[in-house]
């Protein structure tokens, strides 16, 4: 009788040692999971704040870029020359953040969102367009949001 109720404590180990071994598995398992959705965060953090510098350095470049001035010829640098009108803000259209960000991932020439924008330009409109809760919805869902405004 005592040899049986060994044998059973026995077995009964070796399951008890298999059911560990299969929580630790799926607790690494678990934690290699959270552990690769942290590093694909990051990536996504990164790539956004690439994206807004690239943007910030595309709207600096284009307000620097003075206007060209007209050649001028020796007998024509002697006499002063005439004051230029200045030119009136409709003939430079103003580019917004999402503009930029969207030249800058190269998927928008418009500003009125459709199916070739990017979630990022997409995004940028809603942020500036003060739609709550923008950064939790999918593309589906900002397109459908940015086009019923």
């Amino acid at each position: 009788m005592a040899s049986k109720k060994a044998g059973k404590a026995d077995k009964k180990d070796k399951k008890d040692k298999k059911a560990d071994k299969g929580a630790k598995r799926a607790e690494a398992a678990r934690k290699s999971a959270k552990k690769a959705a942290r590093a694909a965060q990051k990536k996504m953090k990164e790539a956004a704040r690439t994206l807004a510098q690239k943007a910030k350095k595309a709207q600096k470049k284009s307000d620097k870029v003075p206007a060209a001035a007209p050649a001028r010829s020796a007998a024509s640098s002697a006499t002063p020359a005439k004051p230029t009108p200045a030119k009136s803000a409709a003939a430079k259209p103003a580019l917004g953040k999402p503009a930029i960000a969207a030249r800058a991932a190269g998927s928008v020439s418009t500003l009125s969102p459709n199916e070739s924008w990017t979630v990022t330009a997409l995004r940028a409109r809603a942020r500036e367009l003060g739609i709550a809760n923008y950064s939790r919805l999918d593309k589906v869902a900002l397109l459908e949001r940015l086009t019923t405004l």
